[in-house]
């Protein structure tokens, strides 16, 4: 299905497109803020900490923090991505959220294939596919420097794998 293919390459860089452009032009909004103060508080002391230049990064309503002032709110993993990011790039608002782009970029990716497991049709996991990387909601939850891309993709990605340990290759395992 030559066709197929096609579709989705376009769906797959317009997708790319949506999520990458203008990255850094808009502030942070809240969520986003914190995830970043708190990764630049884990480049600091090495783990998130919930005091960032002598001011509480939240309040504690609920409590955001254990005795020690360790961020116990949400995983650390958006954390340290947004950390890796501010090492290499820079801290910026364009650093901040680009590697959640890029795992929406690559929940994109991996879409057609758990979709064509899912539909076992490769015309309906391609429009499944396009129907992904035109959602505006989608793009945007994808663009935010927060714990979602990451859980899209992961999501995708334990799908993938348990289908693949499951028809004995290899690849699943990894």
């Amino acid at each position: 299905m030559p066709l197929t293919r096609l579709a989705y390459a376009v769906f797959f860089l317009w997708g790319a497109f949506a999520l990458t452009a203008n990255l850094g032009e808009t502030y942070l909004w809240g969520d986003e803020a914190e995830t970043a103060l708190l990764a630049q508080s884990a480049l600091i002391s090495g783990i998130p900490k919930a005091l960032f230049n002598d001011q509480w990064i939240r309040e504690d309503s609920p409590p955001t923090k254990n005795s020690a002032g360790v961020w116990i709110w949400n995983t650390w993993l958006s954390i340290y991505a947004a950390a890796a990011s501010f090492k290499i790039f820079g801290a910026s608002t364009f650093s901040a959220r680009l590697p959640f782009a890029l795992a929406g970029w690559l929940s994109l990716l991996l879409s057609l294939p758990v979709f064509k497991k899912i539909t076992k049709d490769p015309f309906t996991a391609a429009l499944g596919a396009a129907l992904m990387a035109t959602s505006v909601p989608y793009l945007l939850y994808m663009r935010q420097c927060h714990y979602y891309p990451l859980t899209a993709l992961g999501a995708l990605g334990l799908l993938y794998a348990t289908w693949s340990i499951q028809e004995g290759r290899a690849t699943g395992a990894v």
